[in-house]
Protein backbone atom coordinates (compact mmCIF):
# COMPACT_ATOMS: atom_id res chain seq x y z
CA UNK A 1 0.00 0.00 0.00
CA UNK A 2 1.41 3.38 -1.00
CA UNK A 3 1.53 6.14 1.60
CA UNK A 4 0.67 9.79 1.08
CA UNK A 5 3.27 12.48 1.45
CA UNK A 6 2.94 14.70 4.47
CA UNK A 7 2.66 18.37 3.58
CA UNK A 8 5.20 20.37 5.57
CA UNK A 9 5.63 24.13 5.88
CA UNK A 10 8.86 25.46 7.41
CA UNK A 11 9.00 29.09 8.49
CA UNK A 12 12.79 29.06 7.90
CA UNK A 13 15.34 26.44 6.96
CA UNK A 14 18.33 28.61 7.89
CA UNK A 15 18.33 30.67 11.08
CA UNK A 16 20.81 32.31 13.42
CA UNK A 17 21.45 30.86 16.86
CA UNK A 18 18.86 32.25 19.26
CA UNK A 19 16.17 32.54 16.61
CA UNK A 20 13.17 30.23 16.28
CA UNK A 21 11.63 28.24 13.44
CA UNK A 22 8.25 26.58 13.04
CA UNK A 23 7.56 23.27 11.32
CA UNK A 24 3.93 22.51 10.52
CA UNK A 25 2.96 19.24 8.91
CA UNK A 26 -0.45 18.04 7.78
CA UNK A 27 -1.65 14.69 6.52
CA UNK A 28 -4.25 12.03 7.12
CA UNK A 29 -3.40 11.76 10.80
CA UNK A 30 -1.92 13.80 13.62
CA UNK A 31 1.62 14.86 12.85
CA UNK A 32 4.45 14.80 15.42
CA UNK A 33 8.14 15.68 15.20
CA UNK A 34 11.26 14.40 16.88
CA UNK A 35 14.00 16.53 18.45
CA UNK A 36 11.64 18.35 20.78
CA UNK A 37 9.74 20.14 18.00
CA UNK A 38 5.99 20.55 18.43
CA UNK A 39 3.96 20.68 15.23
CA UNK A 40 3.05 24.27 14.39
CA UNK A 41 4.86 25.71 17.43
CA UNK A 42 8.02 27.90 17.38
CA UNK A 43 11.17 26.06 18.40
CA UNK A 44 14.54 27.57 19.38
CA UNK A 45 17.60 25.31 19.01
CA UNK A 46 20.19 25.52 21.78
CA UNK A 47 23.30 25.12 19.63
CA UNK A 48 24.55 25.89 16.14
CA UNK A 49 24.79 23.22 13.43
CA UNK A 50 22.70 21.33 10.88
CA UNK A 51 19.88 19.36 12.42
CA UNK A 52 17.56 16.80 10.79
CA UNK A 53 13.97 16.70 12.00
CA UNK A 54 11.63 13.85 11.17
CA UNK A 55 7.84 14.05 11.03
CA UNK A 56 5.62 11.04 11.62
CA UNK A 57 1.89 10.45 11.67
CA UNK A 58 -0.43 8.31 13.74
CA UNK A 59 -2.10 7.31 10.46
CA UNK A 60 -0.31 4.58 8.58
CA UNK A 61 -1.41 6.15 5.32
CA UNK A 62 0.99 9.08 5.85
CA UNK A 63 4.60 8.82 4.76
CA UNK A 64 7.41 9.99 7.04
CA UNK A 65 9.13 13.30 6.29
CA UNK A 66 12.61 14.64 7.09
CA UNK A 67 13.89 18.18 6.89
CA UNK A 68 17.29 19.78 7.60
CA UNK A 69 17.45 23.06 9.53
CA UNK A 70 20.76 24.96 9.60
CA UNK A 71 21.47 27.01 12.71
CA UNK A 72 24.24 29.55 12.09
CA UNK A 73 26.68 30.53 14.82
CA UNK A 74 26.64 34.13 16.02
CA UNK A 75 29.67 36.38 15.59
CA UNK A 76 31.87 36.66 18.69
CA UNK A 77 31.33 40.39 19.21
CA UNK A 78 33.54 42.29 21.67
CA UNK A 79 32.91 45.87 22.86
CA UNK A 80 35.99 47.98 23.60
CA UNK A 81 36.75 51.57 24.65
CA UNK A 82 40.11 53.33 24.89
CA UNK A 83 39.40 54.63 28.43
CA UNK A 84 36.92 53.14 30.91
CA UNK A 85 37.18 56.00 33.43
CA UNK A 86 37.51 59.66 32.44
CA UNK A 87 36.70 63.18 33.63
CA UNK A 88 33.74 65.23 32.44
CA UNK A 89 34.56 66.99 29.17
CA UNK A 90 36.98 64.31 27.96
CA UNK A 91 36.24 62.03 24.99
CA UNK A 92 36.55 58.30 24.37
CA UNK A 93 36.49 56.05 21.31
CA UNK A 94 34.31 52.94 21.27
CA UNK A 95 35.16 50.08 18.89
CA UNK A 96 33.57 46.74 18.18
CA UNK A 97 35.34 43.61 16.96
CA UNK A 98 34.43 40.08 15.91
CA UNK A 99 31.88 41.02 13.23
CA UNK A 100 31.73 43.07 10.01
CA UNK A 101 29.56 46.05 10.95
CA UNK A 102 28.73 47.60 14.31
CA UNK A 103 25.89 49.66 15.71
CA UNK A 104 26.05 51.23 19.18
CA UNK A 105 23.35 52.64 21.41
CA UNK A 106 23.47 55.98 23.27
CA UNK A 107 24.46 57.88 20.11
CA UNK A 108 27.88 56.24 19.84
CA UNK A 109 29.46 55.77 16.40
CA UNK A 110 31.99 52.97 16.12
CA UNK A 111 35.53 54.31 15.89
CA UNK A 112 34.53 57.97 16.35
CA UNK A 113 35.24 60.24 19.32
CA UNK A 114 32.37 60.48 21.79
CA UNK A 115 31.92 62.70 24.85
CA UNK A 116 29.86 60.95 27.55
CA UNK A 117 27.95 62.69 30.31
CA UNK A 118 28.83 62.43 33.98
CA UNK A 119 28.11 59.13 35.77
CA UNK A 120 28.47 55.42 35.07
CA UNK A 121 26.84 54.18 31.86
CA UNK A 122 26.76 50.81 30.09
CA UNK A 123 27.11 50.97 26.30
CA UNK A 124 25.95 48.13 24.04
CA UNK A 125 27.26 47.30 20.57
CA UNK A 126 25.46 45.08 18.05
CA UNK A 127 27.77 43.42 15.57
CA UNK A 128 26.49 41.90 12.30
CA UNK A 129 28.14 39.19 10.19
CA UNK A 130 27.85 40.34 6.58
CA UNK A 131 27.84 36.81 5.18
CA UNK A 132 25.10 35.36 7.37
CA UNK A 133 23.29 38.43 8.67
CA UNK A 134 23.58 37.01 12.19
CA UNK A 135 23.96 39.49 15.04
CA UNK A 136 25.40 39.40 18.50
CA UNK A 137 25.90 42.00 21.23
CA UNK A 138 28.40 42.95 23.89
CA UNK A 139 28.54 45.78 26.40
CA UNK A 140 31.08 47.86 28.28
CA UNK A 141 30.83 50.37 31.10
CA UNK A 142 32.38 53.83 31.15
CA UNK A 143 32.61 55.95 34.29
CA UNK A 144 32.70 59.75 33.88
CA UNK A 145 33.80 61.61 37.01
CA UNK A 146 32.53 65.13 37.59
CA UNK A 147 35.03 67.97 37.87
CA UNK A 148 35.92 69.28 41.33
CA UNK A 149 34.30 72.55 42.38
CA UNK A 150 37.47 74.56 42.91
CA UNK A 151 37.56 77.92 44.67
CA UNK A 152 40.42 80.43 44.88
CA UNK A 153 40.84 82.27 48.16
CA UNK A 154 43.08 85.13 49.26
CA UNK A 155 43.72 86.08 52.89
CA UNK A 156 43.44 89.71 51.72
CA UNK A 157 42.26 91.03 48.38
CA UNK A 158 43.54 94.55 49.01
CA UNK A 159 46.91 95.25 50.60
CA UNK A 160 49.62 97.88 50.57
CA UNK A 161 52.97 97.35 48.96
CA UNK A 162 55.24 95.55 51.39
CA UNK A 163 52.44 93.63 53.08
CA UNK A 164 51.97 89.89 52.69
CA UNK A 165 49.06 87.60 51.86
CA UNK A 166 48.31 83.90 51.47
CA UNK A 167 46.52 82.21 48.57
CA UNK A 168 44.73 78.91 49.11
CA UNK A 169 42.59 76.65 46.96
CA UNK A 170 39.62 74.55 48.08
CA UNK A 171 37.43 71.82 46.60
CA UNK A 172 40.18 69.56 45.25
CA UNK A 173 43.23 67.66 46.55
CA UNK A 174 46.23 69.51 45.13
CA UNK A 175 46.64 73.01 43.76
CA UNK A 176 48.95 74.85 41.38
CA UNK A 177 48.85 78.66 41.15
CA UNK A 178 49.78 81.13 38.45
CA UNK A 179 51.61 83.45 38.14
CA UNK A 180 54.50 81.09 38.82
CA UNK A 181 56.13 81.28 42.20
CA UNK A 182 52.91 81.39 44.15
CA UNK A 183 52.58 78.37 46.43
CA UNK A 184 49.25 77.23 47.87
CA UNK A 185 48.95 78.04 51.55
CA UNK A 186 52.31 79.85 51.79
CA UNK A 187 52.58 83.51 52.66
CA UNK A 188 54.25 85.79 50.09
CA UNK A 189 54.82 89.49 49.50
CA UNK A 190 53.92 90.99 46.09
CA UNK A 191 56.72 93.16 44.70
CA UNK A 192 54.67 95.61 42.62
CA UNK A 193 51.52 97.67 42.84
CA UNK A 194 48.42 97.04 40.73
CA UNK A 195 45.72 94.43 40.37
CA UNK A 196 46.78 90.85 39.64
CA UNK A 197 44.55 87.90 38.80
CA UNK A 198 45.77 84.72 40.46
CA UNK A 199 44.47 81.44 38.97
CA UNK A 200 44.50 78.12 40.75
CA UNK A 201 44.25 74.70 39.07
CA UNK A 202 42.86 72.09 41.43
CA UNK A 203 43.19 68.33 40.88
CA UNK A 204 41.06 65.78 42.77
CA UNK A 205 41.68 62.13 43.67
CA UNK A 206 40.26 61.00 40.29
CA UNK A 207 42.76 63.15 38.42
CA UNK A 208 40.01 65.54 37.32
CA UNK A 209 40.94 69.21 37.05
CA UNK A 210 39.12 72.50 37.37
CA UNK A 211 40.20 76.12 37.81
CA UNK A 212 39.21 79.26 39.71
CA UNK A 213 40.68 82.73 40.13
CA UNK A 214 40.79 85.68 42.48
CA UNK A 215 42.05 89.26 42.17
CA UNK A 216 44.43 90.98 44.54
CA UNK A 217 45.08 94.73 44.43
CA UNK A 218 48.33 96.12 45.83
CA UNK A 219 48.34 99.84 46.63
CA UNK A 220 51.31 102.12 46.94
CA UNK A 221 52.31 102.51 50.56
CA UNK A 222 51.50 105.92 52.08
CA UNK A 223 54.55 108.06 52.83
CA UNK A 224 54.04 110.28 55.88
CA UNK A 225 56.22 113.33 56.38
CA UNK A 226 56.18 115.46 59.50
CA UNK A 227 57.96 118.46 60.93
CA UNK A 228 59.02 118.76 64.58
CA UNK A 229 58.32 121.82 66.69
CA UNK A 230 62.04 122.56 66.97
CA UNK A 231 62.35 122.66 63.19
CA UNK A 232 59.41 125.09 63.00
CA UNK A 233 60.94 127.42 65.60
CA UNK A 234 64.40 127.34 64.06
Amino acid sequence: MLCSAITVTASDETICLGESFTLEGSGLGTISWDGGVENGEPYTPATAGIFTYTASSDDGGDCGYTLDIEVLALPAVVASVDETEICLGESVIFTGSGADTYSWDMGVIDGATFEPGVGAEVYTVTGTDAGTGCENTDEIEVVVNDLPTVTANASDNEICLGESLTLSGAGATSYVWTPAGTVDGEEFTPDATGTTTYEVTGTDDNGCVNTASTEVTVYEAITITYTTEDEMMG
